[in-house]
């Protein structure tokens, strides 16, 4: 049995899509953190497994979803992703397969402000399909799957209609910065001299990584702003996390007083 599982929050501009996607499965579990838009509804048209739980880490929501859902075979997709019916195929086939086998990488063709990269950050592979006995999901800003056993690669990709939008992209990177800054929290803060040399060092890396090692520049104009978007966020986060590092210090300056 394959259960579908999907997390979403205020995604009902590409939800429908998704999970139309994914009547091959038996099941869908949709775990929403709080909709203020349409999501949740259209969700709930293609199933009743539709859940709520207060967003905490990205790895802990699909967690949650995991454990919603009865089906021994688990496929984690994305709102914004879609399973094409070659695909589809496969990952029947694949469940159905060597017992051996407790997981499955599969690729994704992504999509960014309207159109397909074929170059950047191809291939794009990570554990999509796996035994839910013996994977879960584990870091909590980009999670990914720990099995304990032999994992596969399947052929066919996910079509990934990523960031659509400039302003998509800086909400995205304002929600993802955040969140990272967050799990500090329980951590010693970082010197603000060594903060401020990660504000002025880490978003050209971030950019030259992008444009050259990840063949941004093979995308043209698109791979540039892919590039030069990189390094802001890779700023936003330097940035939240000196505001971060001066505020603990002072609180623990303060106790210690």
């Amino acid at each position: 049995m394959i259960s579908a599982c999907v997390i979403t929050r205020n995604e009902e501009t590409d939800i429908a899509r998704c999970l139309s996607s994914l009547s091959f499965a038996d099941e869908i579990v949709v775990v929403d953190s709080g909709s203020v838009d349409a999501t949740v509804e259209k969700a709930k048209e293609f199933t009743d497994k539709v859940f709520f739980n207060e967003f905490s880490d990205f790895a802990s929501q699909k967690n949650f979803a995991v454990g919603k859902a009865s089906g021994e075979w688990i496929l984690s997709i994305d709102a914004d992703e879609v399973v094409p019916e070659e695909l589809a195929a496969e990952i029947r086939d694949a469940a159905e397969g060597d017992e051996k086998i407790c997981a499955f990488n599969v690729n994704r063709i992504n999509y960014m402000y309207g159109r397909r990269l074929k170059y950047f950050s191809q291939p794009d592979y990570n554990i999509r399909l796996f035994k839910k006995d013996v994977c879960a999901f584990t870091q909590p800003v980009h999670e990914y799957v720990e099995c304990a056993g032999e994992v596969g690669t399947l052929k066919g990709s996910f079509l990934h209609y990523s960031i659509a939008s400039l302003a998509e992209h800086m909400e995205k990177a304002r929600m993802y910065t955040s969140l990272e800054v967050d799990i500090l929290s329980g951590m010693k803060p970082i010197g603000s001299v060594m903060l401020l040399l990660k504000m002025l060092i880490n978003p050209p890396l971030r950019f030259c990584q992008n444009y050259f090692l990840l063949k941004g520049m093979l995308e043209g104009g698109i791979g540039f702003i892919i590039s030069f978007n990189a390094a802001i966020v890779e700023l936003m986060k330097c940035y939240k996390c000196f505001k971060w590092s001066l505020k603990k210090g002072k609180q623990d300056g303060e106790k210690l007083g």
